[in-house]
């Protein structure tokens, strides 16, 4: 498929991604992934050699944002960038998950130690914070080169554990691994693997952007339904203004995100961690206010607002966003210098 700017736009992904993720929703991992693949969505970044559509990163953000507002548990974020860091690498590997028949899993905490010898690159240490591990037939981790390295599960000394999660959604994995050999095509370098964070720094913002814009939806429809002492919540001009701030902390996270995507190049760094932190920070706002616009239900475990708020705070804590934030205030010191 040929990419043509005049006639495609981000967009036009939208209404047809939310309807893809909505209908991958029933089933497992393996039933969305052939769902999500037919649709064209696993691969919308990769090169059309694996069979990926090869659109810039804009094309994904509606895709994520959609997956977002339906709170999908489909590693798609995961899967998108993966894709398309591996496919020079390992193509065989890339196309299966382009494809569908292959899931991916990152490991976004703790680092790897890689060693060498005769027989190739060694790979000792435990990494964490991967979600649905168990169920990936490859992972992505961290290494202490600055780099990653790309681990088969059913590699020879890879031994994955349950660890506990913020999100039971998304149930969380600690690999262990002792004296693991991967090739050296299973290595990524530093810059690749600083360019794939970066990506993912902006998948989130999309997908917390879908999350807050579902659960805002939920309490502008609860304030305009529910009726007390005669009257709908909303004739409450202090819910009203609660209501109005959320949908301004709505548009900065947008607005942040889509700068992304206007400013040159050599802000790009900059913008796509403010458009992260903006996205973590307003997300938490509008889903708490959200819950607290329900009242009492808003905290029962039947309602999904605290589920989208838990993913949120599972993604602030995968992305260690204290340590983004320290990069975007050296960012900005560096660009006042």
């Amino acid at each position: 498929m040929a990419f043509d700017p005049d006639t495609l736009s981000p967009n036009d992904f939208a209404a047809a991604a939310a309807a893809a993720i909505a209908a991958s929703a029933h089933g497992d991992l393996s039933h969305a992934a052939r769902r999500l693949a037919d649709d064209g969505l696993l691969g919308i970044l990769a090169i059309e050699e694996i069979g990926g559509l090869g659109l810039p990163e804009s094309f994904a953000m509606p895709v994520l944002s959609a997956a977002g507002a339906a709170r999908s548990t489909f590693p798609l974020l995961e899967t998108i960038f993966a894709a398309r860091l591996l496919q020079g690498r390992l193509p065989d590997a890339a196309t299966a998950l382009v494809a569908g028949e292959a899931l991916v899993s990152v490991a976004w905490s703790g680092e790897g130690s890689v060693g060498s010898d005769d027989d190739g690159v060694r790979l000792d240490g435990v990494v964490g914070r991967a979600s649905h591990a168990d169920k990936a037939a490859f992972i992505l981790l961290a290494t202490d080169d600055g780099g990653a390295a790309v681990v088969s599960t059913g590699s020879a000394g890879v031994d994955i554990r349950p660890a506990s999660g913020i999100d039971p959604d998304r149930p969380a994995f600690e690999l262990h691994l002792a004296d693991v050999r991967v090739s050296t095509e299973n290595i990524v370098s530093a810059e690749e693997w600083q360019a794939f964070r970066l990506a993912c720094l902006q998948g989130w913002a999309a997908l917390i952007l879908g999350a807050s814009e579902a659960c805002l939806a939920m309490a502008e429809e609860h304030a305009n339904t529910r009726r007390q002492f005669g009257k709908a919540l909303s004739a409450n001009q202090a819910l009203r203004h609660i209501l109005a701030r959320q949908k301004l902390v709505l548009e900065n996270m947008r607005a942040a995100l889509a700068s992304c995507f206007e400013a040159p190049s050599s802000s790009l760094q900059m913008r796509s961690r403010a458009a992260f932190l903006a996205a973590v920070e307003g997300g938490v706002f509008i889903i708490e206010k959200s819950i607290q616009i329900h009242g009492g239900m808003g905290f029962t475990w039947d309602m999904p607002l605290h589920r989208y708020l838990r993913w949120v705070r599972d993604i602030q804590a995968q992305a260690d966003a204290d340590h983004v934030l320290l990069d975007l205030a050296d960012d900005f010191i560096a660009q006042v210098a």
